[in-house]
C-alpha cells in the first residue's frame, strides 16, 4: 500500500514538474511581448507630447501679445538676455523666431537659429502660426487612438502575467506538500525500521551528543518521537540515559510533563549512573524541588555520580538514611543561597555519606553556616577520599581533613576563617597527597596551618591570598614551609609580600628541584629602575645556578611608580640576555626547554610607548581599571601564548 501511494506521489510531482516548466516559457513570451509594446508606447508618448504642445493655445495669439508676453519674460540681467532670446523664444518655432527678432525691445543681433529635422506636420506647424487643419486633427486624434489600444494590450498582458506567477506558486506550494509526503513514505519504508531494537540501540548510542548536558534532550526530542518502537528501544538501552543533566532558568521553568519525568515513570527500574541537577534558585520553588527528589529517589543506588547546584532540597539530601549511595563515586555540591526562610529545629546528623563506601571525589561550594549546621567534617568519610575541592571551609574542616584524611591525593580549599588560635593544628602526615591548593580569607598566619604537615610526595603547592584578604608574609612562609618544599616541583605563591628581593634567593636555594615557579607579588615596589634590575638579575643567576630542574620562571611585580616600571621594561631584554648567557641556556631556551614570564602591573599614565629589544621577547601590553599591564616572555616561537588574569578560587593566577 506504501509503495503504491509513494508511485502515486512521485507521478503527481512528474506533472507538476511539467507544468511548472511550462510557465517560464509562456512567461519569457508574455515578457517579449510587454516590452515590445511598452517600447512601442514610449514612442508614441514622445508624439503626443509634440503635438499637444503644437496645439497649445499659445500658437493661437497674435504676434503682438507674444511679444508683450517674451519681453516680461526675458531675464533681467543684460548678460543672460542673448541666452534666453536664442534658446527659448526663438528655437520654439519660425513663428515665435521673426515675432522676437521683431519686436523693438527684444530686437538685437542673432544668428539664424538652424531648423532641426521634424516630421512633415511638425514642419508645417514650425513654418508658420497657421491654426491646425481639420486634416491635422484628425492624424493626431488617430495617434492618440493608437495610443490608447497600446495602453490596453499592456493592461493585459500585465493580467496574464499576474494570473502565471499564481498558478506558478500553487504549482510550487502542491510540490512542497507532495515532497513532504514522500519524505514520510520513504521514512516509514527505511531499512532502518527493519533492524531489531539491540542493533537500533547501539546505533542511538554512537549517535549521542558527546556533551552531557544535550543527551537527554536528544533522547526525549528525537529518539523517542519518531516511532513507539524508538522510544522503547531507547528507554531500554541503560547506556542512552545513564546520565541525566537538567539546568532550569526563569525563562524555562521545568513542565512537570518534561522529559525527566516521562522517564522516572517509564524507565521500568532501568539504572541511571549520573545524575546533574543545576538550577536557578530564584526561579525553582521548593514543591518543584521536592518533586524532583522524589521522582528520582529510585535511582539513588545505582548512582556513581551527583552533581546538584542551588537544590531546595539538600536537607533532605543529607538526611538520606545509611546505604543509600552504595556506588557514588563523585558527589558535588553548591548552594550560595539561604534555603531556609524560617528558624528551624537543631539539625540531626548527617547520615547521607554512611555506607557511601565508594565515594572517593567530593566538591563542596556551600555557605559556610551550612558546614556549621550540618557539622559536615564529623559526618564525611576522610579515609576513602582521594579529591576534595571545598571553598568556604574553616580551621576545623581542614584539622579534621589533614588527621583523617590518609588517602587524599588532591586537596583543593579556599578558607573563608583561617585565623590562629581558633583550633590547633596537630601533626599530620600525608603520604599520597601530590596537589595542595589553599586560598586564605586571612592568611597572617600560614606558617600555622602549614608547620605541622608531612607531605612526602607534595608535587604541587599552590597557596595564595583572596583578594579580600590581607597578602601573605613571604618570610614567615619560608622560615616554616619549606620543610615539605624538598619534593615539590610546581610552586605558586599568590598575593605575596616581601621585604626585598633577596628571599627569593633563599626560596630558589631551598626548592632544588622545582621546574615551574610562580609568584604574584603585592608589593608597591618603590625601589629605583637599577636597584630592582639587579634584584632581578640576581634572582636569575640564583635560579640558574641553584635549580637546575627550573624551566619555567613567573613573576608577578607591582610598582607604584610608573617612571620606574617604564626604565625597568627598558632593561628587561638585559635579563633575557643574562638567562641565555649561562652555558647551554640559550639553546635549551630555544627548543623550548626553558621559558622566563614577567608580569608588571602599574599605573598607566607612563606607559603609553614600550620600547624593548631581546632576542626572542615577546611583549604584551593591556589596561584594565587604569592599570597597565605589562607581559613579557622569553621563550620560543611555538611557546607563545596569551597570558591571562585568571581568578580561581580567590586566587589570582597568570596563565597561558
Amino acid at each position: 500500500m506504501i509503495k503504491v501511494l509513494l508511485d502515486q506521489t512521485e507521478s503527481e510531482i512528474a506533472q507538476i514538474d511539467k507544468r511548472v516548466s511550462e510557465i517560464p516559457l509562456q512567461n519569457d513570451s508574455l515578457r517579449r511581448r510587454l516590452k515590445s509594446a511598452l517600447e512601442e508606447r514610449t514612442q508614441k508618448e514622445e508624439k503626443m507630447a509634440q503635438y499637444r504642445a503644437i496645439m497649445s493655445p499659445m500658437l493661437l495669439l497674435p504676434p503682438e501679445i507674444l511679444a508683450i508676453i517674451f519681453e516680461y519674460s526675458m531675464p533681467s540681467d543684460p548678460n543672460q538676455r542673448l541666452c534666453h532670446m536664442y534658446r527659448v523664444l526663438c528655437a520654439v518655432s519660425s513663428a515665435w523666431r521673426h515675432v522676437a527678432l521683431g519686436h523693438p525691445a527684444l530686437r538685437m543681433e542673432v544668428e539664424n537659429v538652424p531648423e532641426q529635422l521634424f516630421d512633415p506636420i511638425q514642419r508645417s506647424f514650425l513654418r508658420n502660426n497657421n491654426r491646425p487643419s481639420d486634416t491635422d486633427r484628425a492624424t493626431i486624434k488617430v495617434l492618440l487612438d493608437q495610443t490608447a489600444q497600446i495602453d490596453e494590450r499592456v493592461e493585459e498582458i500585465l493580467r496574464q502575467k499576474y494570473n502565471l506567477s499564481r498558478r506558478l506558486k500553487s504549482a510550487l506550494e502542491e510540490r512542497t506538500q507532495k515532497e513532504e509526503k514522500i519524505a514520510q513514505y520513504r521514512a516509514i519504508m527505511s531499512p532502518v525500521r527493519l533492524l531489531p531494537p539491540e542493533i537500533l540501540a547501539i546505533i542511538f548510542e554512537y549517535s549521542m551528543p558527546s556533551d552531557p548536558s544535550q543527551r537527554l534532550g536528544h533522547m526525549s526530542h528525537v529518539l523517542c518521537t519518531v516511532s513507539s518502537a524508538w522510544r522503547h528501544a531507547a528507554l531500554g538501552h541503560p547506556a542512552l540515559w545513564m546520565e541525566v543533566f537538567k539546568y532550569y532558568q526563569p525563562k524555562k521553568r521545568m513542565r512537570i510533563k518534561s522529559p525527566f519525568f516521562s522517564f522516572s515513570s517509564s524507565g521500568d527500574g532501568l539504572p541511571v549512573f549520573s545524575f546533574r541537577f543545576i538550577s536557578c534558585w530564584y526561579a525553582t520553588t521548593r514543591s518543584l524541588a521536592s518533586t524532583i527528589f522524589r521522582s528520582f529517589a529510585s535511582y539513588f543506588p545505582s548512582l556513581s555520580e551527583l552533581y546538584l547546584k542551588e537544590f531546595y532540597e539538600l536537607e533532605a539530601f543529607l538526611y538520606l538514611p545509611p546505604n543509600s549511595l552504595p556506588l557514588l563515586r563523585i558527589l558535588s555540591l553548591e548552594c550560595g543561597v539561604e534555603l531556609f526562610k524560617e528558624p528551624h529545629s537543631t539539625p540531626r546528623e548527617v547520615t547521607v555519606f554512611d555506607g557511601a563506601r565508594s565515594l572517593c571525589d567530593l566538591r563542596l561550594d556551600l555557605r559556610q553556616s551550612f558546614f556549621e549546621l550540618w557539622n559536615l567534617e564529623d559526618a564525611l568519610p576522610w579515609s576513602q577520599l582521594t579529591d576534595i575541592d571545598a571553598k568556604t571551609v574553616s580551621l576545623p574542616f581542614f584539622s579534621r581533613m589533614m588527621t583523617n584524611g590518609s588517602s587524599l591525593e588532591r586537596v583543593s580549599l579556599v578558607m573563608k576563617d583561617s585565623r590562629s588560635g581558633i583550633t590547633p593544628i596537630p601533626t599530620a602526615t600525608l603520604p599520597q597527597l601530590s596537589k595542595l591548593s589553599i586560598a586564605l580569607a586571612h592568611p597572617t598566619n600560614v606558617q600555622h596551618l602549614l608547620s605541622n604537615l608531612h607531605l612526602p610526595s607534595l608535587k604541587k603547592l599552590e597557596v595564595g591570598s583572596m583578594e579580600t584578604g590581607p597578602p601573605i608574609n613571604l618570610n614567615p612562609f619560608l622560615h616554616h614551609g619549606t620543610r615539605f618544599l624538598t619534593t615539590v616541583r610546581d610552586l605558586a605563591l599568590w598575593r605575596v609580600v616581601a621585604d626585598d628581593m633577596d628571599c627569593f634567593s633563599e626560596l630558589i636555594t631551598v626548592c632544588t628541584p622545582v621546574e615551574v615557579l610562580r609568584i604574584h607579588l603585592c608589593n608597591g615596589f618603590s625601589e629605583s629602575p637599577d636597584e630592582l634590575f639587579g634584584a632581578l638579575h640576581s634572582l636569575l643567576t640564583c635560579a640558574t645556578s641553584s635549580s637546575p630542574a627550573l624551566k619555567r620562571l613567573t613573576l608577578v611585580l607591582h610598582m607604584d611608580n610608573p617612571v620606574a616600571a617604564k626604565s625597568l621594561i627598558a632593561q628587561f631584554g638585559r635579563l633575557v640576555g643574562t638567562w641565555n648567557g649561562i652555558e647551554g641556556r640559550a639553546e635549551s631556551l630555544r627548543r623550548g626547554e626553558y621559558q622566563i614570564n614577567l608580569f608588571l602591573v602599574t599605573p598607566y599614565c607612563a606607559l603609553r610607548t614600550i620600547e624593548v629589544s631581546a632576542e626572542r621577547l615577546r611583549v604584551r601590553f593591556g589596561v584594565s581599571n587604569g592599570m597597565a599591564r605589562v607581559a613579557f616572555q622569553a621563550g620560543p616561537d611555538s611557546t607563545f601564548g596569551s597570558p591571562v588574569y585568571v581568578g580561581i578560587s580567590g586566587v589570582t593566577e597568570c596563565l597561558h
